[in-house]
C-alpha cells in the first residue's frame, strides 16, 4: 500500500472535531475506518462518552464498528506505535481518548456499553420506551420484520367498513366501485399502501385535512415538472429549425380536422415560450415529428394525415419538401429528440374531476388506515419498523393547546445532552430517517460546538424497496440537515480491487451513470475512483455474450455451464481464492444450481432457497391445515403422500372411487372402503390414523398448537424424513407458528402460507463458491466476482391504487384509472419517472455487485443479433452497460455448447421415499430416576476480562487451536514459514465463518499467521509441537465423580523422558509493561484449571511423574509447573 494516497488532505479535514462533513465514500474506501477514527478524536474532546451518538442501518455494522473501536483503545495501551500509517493514525487518535478516559474517569474498556453506537431502529425503540404515552404506542410492543398478517388484518377490518352506513363506508364503497368490486384488488391495494407508508405518512398525518385548497396543493407540484420540460425544450430546440417550423406547422394546423392535436397549430405566428398555457401547442409540435412509439417519423410517413396532403400544386409540394428536409435536420439531434420524447408525454397539468374524486377518497382513506394498524398492533403487541420510527418523532414533538408544535422534555433533553452525531450508510436513509435527524439537529446552531457527521455512498443506494431515497443525500449535501450546513468531502482511494479493476469501473460506470445529479429523480454522476493497489495480470474483466432470448432453457443451460466451468476452474487454480457469484433476483439461479450440483461443485447459496422449497416445509404445511379443518382434502392427500404415511397412490385412488360427499379423513377410518386397499396401505393408515386421532380431537382446543404440532411430527416420524432439509428449518417453522398463535387464536394460521414466503432455508454445502443476490452482497468482498442473467429485464410493477413520489418538498400524487378505463395520463406520467428512478438504482446495484471483486470480474448475458448489430434487451442491465461494453461485442460473443451439454436435461424418475410400513418410534429413555440429580460439568473457558473482546479473541483462539492441532499432527519440523502463510485464506474464512468482518478477519489473520510462525520459530515451540510418544492434540477426557460428569479438553499432552506433559496453549497476548509479573498472575490464575487435568489423568491410571506447562507463541514462553 502507498504511504501518500490521493485523498489523504481529505481525510485529514475529516477528523476536524469542531466541523460537520457530508463525505461520500465509494466502495472499497475504507469509510468505516475513517468513522472509527473520527469517533475516537470526538472522544478526546467530550466530557463524557455518552454526548457522542453513532447510528448506522444493521446490527452487524453496529457490532463491528464498536468491536473496532475498542479494539483500537486496547492497542493504544501498548506504548509501541504500529508501522503502517493509517494504524499509526489510529493508534495517535485513541491514545488521545484514552487520556480523556482517565481524566473523567470513564472506565472506558470496563464499560463499554457507554460508548452509543447503535442501529436507527434501535434508537428509535429507545425514545418510544421513553416517551410511550407521547409516542402512542402505551406500553412495550415487540417489533416485527415481516408485518404481513398484521396489514392483512387491517385491509381485512377496512374492507369490513364497506358495510357501514358512514361517510368512510361510503368512501371504501366507491373506490371498491372504481375497482369493479373487486374486494381482493381493494385488500391487495391496503396492503400496498401500508407497505410503502413511509413514504406518505408523516407523524402528524392524523390532522391532514382535504379543503378546497389541497387540489391546487396537489397540482401545482405537476406544473412545475411541466412547466420545467416546456422551458427545457425552448433553450434546447435551435432558434433556425424553430423559424422554419413555424410556417410548417400553421400548414399542418391548417389541413388537418378541428378535433386533431395538430389543429392547435393553425394560428402559430412566433415560437412558443415556456408556459403551460403553451402545453398543446409543444404536443403538437412533439407529434409532427416523432411516432405513437416515441420514435422519428420517417419521410414516408409525411401524409395528409400529418397535415401534408399529396397535392399537385406548387404550394403543397415544396411544404412537403421542406419538412421532411427539417425532419432529417432534427433527426440527427439525439439531445433535442429525447426532450421531445419527454414533452409527448407530459400529461394534462390538471386533474380530471372524476380524478379528483377518486384521489379525494383514497386521501381520506389514509388516516383510516393508519389507525385501524395503531389498533391491530396494540391487540396482537407487536410493531413495524416503519411504526416505531413515526413514533419516535411523536416522542420529540407534540401538539401544544393553541395547535402549535412543541418540543417534548425527552427533545430539549436529546439537544442538552447529544453533542456529536455520526450517521453511516446515509445513502440508504429513508424520509421518516430524515426527519428524525432533522429534529435531532434542530437546536445545533453555528459555533455551538456540536457536529454532524454523515457518510455514505449515493452510487450505492440501492435499497428503494425498503424506502431508501438517494435524493435525500444530495439534498443533505447541497442544503445541509435542518439549521446545519455540512461540508462536503469526496473520498477517492479504492483499498479493494486491483489497479486495472478500478480503471475498468471508472470507464465503464462513467458512461452508465447519470451526466448530473438530479435530487428528485434519484439520479447521481459517476465519481471516479484511484487504485490503492498494483495491477494484476490478465484480463481484469472479461465478457461472456450469449446469442438468442434469456428465457430459453437451452440458453439458460449454456450460460449455467460457462458460469460452472468459471467457477471450478478458478477453484483447481487459485486454490484459497474467494469466488461468487452474485445474482439480481433469486429466479436467475435455477440452472446454474441445477449444473453445480451436476458438475459436484461445492457452493453456499444464502438466503437463496425459499423456505417452502424444502419438502418437510410442505408435509408441515399439510398437516398445519390439516390439523385446522378435516375439509382440506388437498391437505389430507399430501399427507398421505408424506415419507411418514408413504401410502402408493394406487390406494390413493382406491380411496377417492366411491362417495365424493366423504372427507379424506372420514374416507380413511371407514374400514370397508380401507379393505379395499393393499395390506401395505392398511398398515400404513392404520398407524397413521392412530396418532392423528387423538390429535385432531385436541386441536380446537390446545393452548399450545406448536407443541400440538411439534408432538405430532415427531409421533408421525417426521424428524426422520427431513430429506434435504435441515432440522434449522424445521425450527423456524416452529417458532413461526409460535408467533403466529402465541394470541391462542388459531385462526390467524388460515394464511400462514404467507409468513413464510419471506423465510429461506438454512444454507447446505461447503463454503467453496457462495452464491447470493447482489443486494445481499453489499459489503462483502471477493477475488473473483461472477454475474450471470445480464441479459434478463425486471418484470413490470403492478398497479397501486395511488402512485406517489417526493417532489421537492411536495409530493405528485394521482390515482389508478377505472378497471377497465383508459390508462390516466397522470398516473403513466408519475409512473414513467418512477421507472426513471428504477434504471438509476439498477445502474448503482450493477455498480456495487462489479466493485465487490478483487481480483477480476466476468459479465454473462444474452443478446438478440439483428443485421449483424447485437441489442441486448431494453432495460436489461447488459443495455444500461451497452455504451461501454459493445464495441467489443464480437470477439466476446460465446459459441452455443454442444448439442449434448446444451440439451433438455433428463427429467430424472421420481421416486417415493418413506418409512417402512411398520415404523415405530425409538424406545424412549428410562424414567428419570429419584435421587441424587445427574450433572455434566463443561470445561468453562476464562471468561475474557472485556466482554466486548470476546468474539474477537475467542475466534482467533479457536483457530489458532485448529492450525496447532495440525501442525502438532504432521509434526512442527514439517512446517515452515511458507506452509503458514497458505494458510492465510483458510484463517480468514474460518473467521469470517465466526462472524468477523471482513477488516476484523484479516487484522486478527496477521496476528494468528504470527503466533504461528513464532512458535515454529521457538525451540520451546517447535519441542512441543513435533512428535513424541503417546501424544495427542485437543485430547477429551471425561470422569464421575459425586454424581457429576466432567469433561475436560486438553491442548496438547505426550510422554517424554519418561514423563507425562500436559500442556495449554494461551493465544492471548500482554500488552504492555509488566510481562514478568504478568506471567506469575498466569501461572496462578490456571494452576487450578492444569491441576484438574492432572487429576483426570491420574484417575485414567497415568502413573507416570507429569509436568504441566502453558505456551504463549505471541511470547515464544513455556511456564512450567
Amino acid at each position: 500500500m502507498t504511504e501518500e494516497i490521493p485523498d489523504k488532505g481529505a481525510r485529514i479535514r475529516a477528523l476536524d472535531p469542531t466541523k460537520s462533513f457530508i463525505v461520500q465514500a465509494p466502495a472499497g474506501s475504507g469509510k468505516t475506518e475513517l468513522l472509527i477514527q473520527r469517533y475516537l478524536g470526538l472522544l478526546a474532546t467530550v466530557e463524557k462518552p455518552e454526548q457522542i451518538l453513532a447510528m448506522t442501518f444493521t446490527r452487524k455494522a453496529a457490532g463491528e464498528m464498536k468491536a473496532r473501536i475498542i479494539e483500537s483503545l486496547r492497542r493504544a495501551e501498548q506504548n509501541d506505535p504500529p508501522e503502517e500509517s493509517h494504524q499509526r493514525l489510529n493508534w495517535d487518535l485513541a491514545r488521545k481518548a484514552l487520556q480523556q478516559n482517565k481524566k473523567c474517569e470513564w472506565n472506558l474498556l470496563e464499560n463499554p456499553a457507554r460508548l452509543k453506537v447503535q442501529t436507527i431502529d434501535s434508537f428509535c425503540m429507545s425514545l418510544v420506551r421513553q416517551m410511550p404515552l407521547l409516542s402512542k404506542l402505551g406500553g412495550p410492543l415487540t417489533p416485527e420484520d415481516n408485518a404481513e398478517d398484521m396489514y392483512q388484518e387491517t385491509a381485512r377490518r377496512l374492507l369490513f367498513k364497506a358495510e357501514v352506513d358512514s361517510p368512510q363506508g361510503e368512501r371504501i364503497r366507491r373506490l371498491l366501485e372504481h375497482l369493479d368490486a373487486s374486494k381482493s384488488g381493494f385488500r391487495s391495494h391496503m396492503v400496498d399502501l401500508l407497505n410503502k407508508r413511509d413514504q406518505w405518512m408523516t407523524p402528524f398525518f392524523e390532522k391532514f385535512a382535504i379543503t378546497s385548497a389541497t387540489r391546487a396543493f396537489f397540482e401545482e407540484p405537476l406544473q412545475e415538472l411541466i412547466s420545467a420540460k416546456l422551458n427545457e425544450v425552448c433553450k434546447k430546440f435551435p432558434a433556425s429549425l424553430l423559424e422554419a417550423l413555424i410556417p410548417l406547422a400553421r400548414y399542418a394546423g391548417n389541413n388537418i380536422e378541428e378535433s386533431h392535436l395538430l389543429s392547435s397549430l393553425k394560428d402559430l405566428s412566433h415560437a412558443p415560450d415556456g408556459r403551460i398555457e403553451n402545453l398543446h401547442i409543444w404536443k403538437a409540435i412533439a407529434h409532427l415529428f416523432l411516432t405513437k412509439e416515441g420514435n422519428p417519423r420517417k419521410a414516408k410517413g409525411i401524409n395528409k394525415a400529418l397535415g401534408f396532403p399529396a397535392g399537385k400544386d406548387k404550394v403543397e409540394k415544396q411544404s412537403k419538401a421542406n419538412f421532411v428536409s427539417l425532419l432529417e435536420t432534427v433527426s440527427n439531434e439525439e439531445e433535442l429528440l429525447e426532450i421531445l420524447v419527454g414533452v409527448s408525454k407530459l400529461p394534462p397539468p390538471n386533474y380530471t374531476d372524476e380524478e379528483w374524486g377518486v384521489l379525494q377518497d383514497t386521501l381520506k382513506l389514509f388516516p383510516d388506515l393508519s389507525q385501524t394498524l395503531r389498533q391491530v398492533f396494540m391487540e396482537k403487541r407487536k410493531v413495524d419498523h416503519a411504526e416505531i420510527s413515526l413514533s419516535a418523532m411523536k416522542s420529540l414533538v407534540r401538539e401544544s393547546s393553541s395547535g402549535e408544535f412543541e418540543y417534548t422534555d425527552l427533545m430539549l433533553y436529546m439537544d442538552f445532552r447529544l453533542r456529536h452525531l455520526l450517521i453511516d450508510e446515509f445513502q440508504d436513509t429513508s424520509f421518516k430517517q430524515f426527519n428524525l435527524l432533522r429534529l435531532l439537529t434542530e437546536g445545533m446552531e453555528p459555533g455551538d460546538g456540536r457536529t454532524l457527521f454523515i457518510v455514505g455512498d449515493p452510487q450505492q443506494s440501492i435499497y428503494r424497496f425498503r424506502d431508501a431515497e438517494v435524493g435525500l443525500f444530495l439534498k443533505a449535501r447541497d442544503e445541509g440537515i435542518g439549521p446545519k450546513k455540512l461540508e462536503s468531502l469526496t473520498l477517492q482511494s479504492n483499498f479493494r480491487s486491483q489497479k486495472n479493476l478500478v480503471k475498468w469501473f471508472n470507464d465503464c460506470f462513467t458512461l452508465a451513470f447519470p451526466v448530473r445529479d438530479d435530487e428528485n429523480l434519484g439520479a447521481t454522476a459517476y465519481a471516479p475512483s484511484s487504485a490503492v493497489l498494483p495491477e494484476e495480470s490478465g484480463s481484469e474483466v472479461e465478457l461472456h455474450l450469449f446469442e438468442g432470448s434469456p428465457e430459453d432453457r437451452s440458453a439458460a443451460v449454456d450460460e449455467a455451464q460457462r458460469v460452472a466451468n468459471i467457477a471450478q476452474n478458478y477453484l483447481k487454480n487459485q486454490s484459497g481464492s474467494s469466488v461468487a457469484i452474485l445474482v439480481r433476483a433469486r429466479n436467475h439461479l435455477p440452472a446454474i444450481v441445477r449444473q453445480f450440483r451436476n458438475q459436484g461443485i461445492p457452493f453456499v447459496a444464502e438466503e437463496i432457497d425459499p423456505l417452502t422449497s424444502r419438502s418437510a416445509i410442505l408435509d408441515l404445511l399439510a398437516l398445519t391445515r390439516a390439523l385446522l379443518s378435516t375439509n382440506n382434502n388437498i391437505a389430507w392427500a399430501s399427507l398421505l403422500r408424506a415419507p411418514f404415511c408413504g401410502l402408493s397412490i394406487a390406494d390413493l385412488r382406491i380411496l377417492r372411487e366411491g362417495d365424493n360427499k366423504l372427507t379424506l379423513w372420514e374416507v380413511i377410518r371407514n374400514i370397508e372402503v380401507t379393505n379395499r386397499i393393499s395390506s401395505d396401505g392398511r398398515q400404513r393408515l392404520q398407524r397413521f390414523v392412530s396418532i392423528m386421532e387423538p390429535a385432531m380431537a385436541s386441536a380446537s382446543a390446545s393452548l399450545n398448537f406448536r407443541d400440538l404440532l411439534e408432538s405430532l411430527w415427531i409421533c408421525l416420524g417426521g424428524p426422520a424424513c427431513l430429506g434435504n432439509c435441515s432440522s434449522e428449518d424445521t425450527d423456524v417453522f416452529f417458532d413461526e407458528i409460535e408467533s403466529a398463535t402465541e394470541s391462542g387464536d388459531i385462526s390467524q394460521l388460515q394464511n400462514f402460507h404467507r409468513r413464510l414466503d419471506s423465510l429461506y432455508a438454512a444454507p447446505q454445502g461447503e463454503a467453496a463458491v457462495q452464491i447470493m443476490t447482489m443486494h445481499k452482497a453489499k459489503g462483502l468482498e471477493f477475488d473473483y466476482v461472477i454475474l450471470p442473467g445480464l441479459g434478463k429485464s425486471s418484470k413490470a410493477e403492478g398497479k397501486r391504487l395511488a402512485y406517489w413520489m417526493p417532489h421537492n418538498d411536495r409530493v405528485l400524487i394521482a390515482p389508478i384509472e377505472e378497471k377497465g378505463g383508459e390508462p390516466s395520463p397522470i398516473y403513466e406520467f408519475i409512473k414513467e419517472i418512477n421507472r426513471s428512478k428504477y434504471d438509476y438504482e439498477a445502474v448503482r446495484l450493477l455498480y456495487v455487485a462489479a466493485t465487490r471483486a478483487r481480483k477480476r470480474l466476468h459479465l454473462l448475458g444474452h443478446i438478440e443479433i439483428k443485421d449483424d448489430e447485437p441489442k441486448p434487451r431494453k432495460r436489461s442491465p447488459l443495455d444500461f452497460l451497452w455504451h461501454f461494453l459493445k464495441a467489443d461485442w464480437g470477439k466476446n460473443l460465446e459459441g452455443n455448447s454442444s448439442e449434448e451439454s446444451s440439451a433438455e436435461p433428463k427429467e430424472e424418475m421420481l421416486s417415493i421415499k418413506r418409512l417402512v410400513s411398520n415404523f415405530s418410534m425409538p424406545s424412549p429413555a428410562p424414567n428419570i430416576e429419584s435421587g441424587d440429580t445427574e450433572e455434566i460439568t463443561e470445561e468453562k473457558e476464562e471468561s475474557p476480562l472485556f466482554y466486548w473482546a470476546g468474539v474477537t479473541a475467542r475466534s482467533l483462539g479457536v483457530v489458532l487451536h485448529q492450525c496447532l492441532q495440525s501442525i502438532a499432527s504432521e509434526g512442527a519440523e514439517k512446517w515452515n514459514n511458507e506452509r503458514v502463510q497458505a494458510l492465510q485464506p483458510r484463517i480468514t474464512a474460518s473467521l469470517e465463518a465466526q462472524g468477523l468482518s471482513r477488516e476484523m478477519a484479516k487484522i486478527q489473520t496477521e496476528k494468528g499467521l504470527k503466533a504461528l510462525n513464532l512458535a515454529l520459530e521457538d525451540p520451546n515451540g517447535k519441542w512441543v509441537l513435533s512428535h513424541h510418544g503417546s501424544a495427542k492434540s485437543e485430547y477429551s477426557l471425561t470422569s464421575y465423580s459425586r454424581h457429576r460428569f466432567e469433561n475436560r479438553v486438553i491442548d496438547r499432552t505426550f510422554i517424554e523422558d519418561g514423563k507425562r506433559w500436559i500442556i495449554d496453549f494461551k493465544t492471548g497476548e500482554h500488552e504492555g509493561a509488566g510481562l514478568e509479573k504478568f506471567f506469575s498472575e498466569e501461572k496462578i490464575r490456571y494452576k487450578p484449571q492444569l491441576d484438574a487435568y492432572e487429576e483426570l489423568f491420574r484417575k485414567k491410571g497415568e502413573t507416570l511423574p507429569i509436568r504441566k506447562a502453558l505456551y504463549y507463541p505471541l511470547h515464544q514462553r513455556l511456564l512450567v509447573f
